[in-house]
């Protein structure tokens, strides 16, 4: 997920420029994996701990910020970082809980830069694609949204457990795929 963010948030501002990492628990290895591969697609450099010009992605002074998965605290973390970063071009959310935990603070945040996010010299890759993130991308308020699909795990789930039970080779891991949404797709992006 982190990477296909990555690479969203790339293609939006090629040349690179400044970013912030919105995450949730710290200790949570899925969030620390989407950082990591966010970076590793932003930078073409693999495990690189922070941007520091790499791909022409820089970092700024207190990111990554840790919300500990609360949407309000994610969004006025945002308004903080904008406001210490006039000159900020990215958020890369890596859970999305500012979107689907606090969806009427983050569009007020964001509807006055929903012009700059439609040109590109404002980008916000975010993960996930429930709540209210949908209706979000499909206001033009994040440049792509991309989330796992909840129903194929769940659905998938208890085949592979009969399989390990039954002794049988799965892959590990398992892949669902991923849903992309953009304000362009947003009306066909969920899958099953």
């Amino acid at each position: 997920m982190g990477k296909k963010i990555g690479e969203y948030i790339k293609k939006a501002k090629p040349n690179g420029g400044t970013i912030c990492t919105i995450e949730g628990n710290p200790a949570a290895d899925n969030i620390l994996r989407r950082a990591q591969g966010m970076r590793d697609a932003l930078s073409g450099k693999e495990g690189l701990a922070a941007l520091a010009g790499e791909g022409g992605w820089t970092e700024v002074a207190g990111c990554p910020v840790f919300t500990n998965d609360d949407g309000a605290k994610g969004v006025q973390a945002m308004t903080d970082i904008l406001a210490a970063n006039p000159k900020l071009d990215a958020f890369g959310i890596m859970g999305g809980w500012p979107l689907f935990g606090a969806p009427q603070p983050y569009r007020d945040l964001f509807k006055p830069m929903a012009d700059k996010i439609a040109k590109n010299e404002f980008v916000i890759g975010a993960a996930d694609t429930i709540g209210d993130e949908v209706a979000i991308a499909k206001e033009g308020l994040v440049t792509a949204l991309v989330g796992q699909r909840p129903f194929e795990m769940g659905y998938k789930a208890p085949s592979v457990m009969l399989d390990l039970i039954e002794g049988k080779k799965v892959d590990d891991p398992v892949f669902t795929g991923l849903d992309e949404c953009t304000k362009e797709t947003a009306d066909t992006c969920i899958q099953r």
